[in-house]
């Protein structure tokens, strides 16, 4: 029986728990980049911590970036923030 083209590449390119990882690095630090988000592996005596930047983003329907909450404003600071964007903040 011959084998498609199709079938001979997917068959070739199996996602292993190895690729997958790989995978997922490479789509995590592209998504850092792109949100410029910090984070660092901190080595410890029997492991290691991660150090990271926390702050959360607002994406309209368009996908673009409009707002980023950051940690220290108050809860009301960031409603403020969210209605403003919910009434078509510009």
């Amino acid at each position: 029986m011959v084998a498609t083209t199709a079938a001979r590449a997917s068959a070739s390119v199996r996602l292993t728990p190895r690729r997958a990882r790989a995978r997922w690095a490479r789509r995590g630090a592209a998504a850092a980049r792109e949100f410029k988000v910090y984070y660092a592996k901190v080595p410890t005596g029997s492991g290691y911590t991660m150090d990271h930047s926390a702050q959360t983003y607002l994406i309209d329907a368009q996908g673009r970036l409009r707002i980023v909450l950051k940690h220290e404003p108050t809860a009301d600071d960031d409603a403020h923030d969210i209605a403003w964007l919910l009434r078509g903040g510009a």
